[in-house]
């Protein structure tokens, strides 16, 4: 179980990481990924919309005991996004630098 204090802190981050990319042009939305997911279910949110990328955070990539997690998203983005870009971050503070390097935004 995640503490309520980290919980906010996460929410509080991804907020700002919300603002810092529809600053930047971009439309994004987070979709959580937690080790009880199948593969299945995260692929079918991911069909269910039109996406240019995904961002993998360092939160489910960087951490050895979510590597079985990291390896599902990255199926999943395969099987329901097939042409979306797969983008990773180190940090909140560099998901705006992933999004950049692979989607240009339209004026």
């Amino acid at each position: 179980m995640v503490p309520e204090e980290v919980r906010e802190k996460v929410r509080d981050q991804l907020a700002v990481v919300d603002e810092q990319m529809e600053q930047a042009g971009y439309i994004s939305e987070f979709i959580s990924a937690v080790p009880e997911d199948n593969v299945e279910k995260l692929s079918a949110a991911f069909a269910s919309r039109k996406l240019d990328g995904v961002i993998v955070g360092f939160g489910i990539r960087g951490i050895p005991e979510n590597t079985y997690l990291f390896e599902k998203v990255v199926a999943a983005v395969r099987q329901g996004a097939p042409q979306a870009k797969l983008m990773f971050n180190t940090s909140p503070d560099t998901t705006v630098d992933a999004a950049k390097r692979w989607i240009t935004v339209s004026a």
